[in-house]
């Protein structure tokens, strides 16, 4: 979305995390006073420019795919393609660099790794996260209600490609 980092545009992923993090956080206690309205109003104001203005970087492609690129600092760039069945990325960057996926995970769950496929079953559901490069998961002290967060990091050198299914 807007201008790369490079081109002295705004870090667009540094504004927009910061920006939802702040009202978030912000809502906790104003969502059931008067204030409440300012918020949503705000929100709304805020949401119709982003979707004025992220055109510029998304693109719709031919097969009704989405495709989004944005720059990763001054080294790299990131591509996010959404398909009917799956989502794509792939990254291009200078040197050795770890790509962290945080899942959530409940004791119910199935998660199961191979070197390079990574299966998580829930309710009937399988997602997966496809690599030719080696996929490794690691817990973290986090949880989030019922959930663990569990860690899938895919390591490489000047390039990844990786893919997300869901059957």
């Amino acid at each position: 979305m807007g201008y790369f980092y490079e081109k002295d545009g705004p870090d667009w992923g540094y504004f927009l995390g910061t920006h939802h993090s702040d009202i978030h956080a912000a809502w906790h206690y104003a969502h059931n006073t008067d204030r409440a309205k300012y918020f949503i109003e705000k929100e709304e104001r805020w949401y119709d420019w982003l979707s004025y203005n992220a055109v510029y970087e998304a693109h719709d492609l031919a097969e009704e795919d989405l495709e989004i690129r944005y720059a990763l600092g001054q080294n790299g760039l990131k591509t996010v393609q959404f398909t009917r069945h799956s989502i794509e990325v792939v990254i291009q960057h200078t040197g050795s660099f770890t790509e962290i996926i945080p899942l959530l995970y409940h004791a119910s769950d199935a998660l199961q790794t191979n070197d390079h496929q990574l299966t998580l079953k829930r309710n009937g559901l399988t997602f997966t996260i496809a690599s030719d490069n080696l996929i490794v998961t690691r817990d973290t002290p986090y949880t989030c209600g019922n959930y663990s967060v569990v860690a899938a990091r895919i390591s490489a050198n000047s390039d990844l490609t990786y893919c997300l299914g869901f059957a």
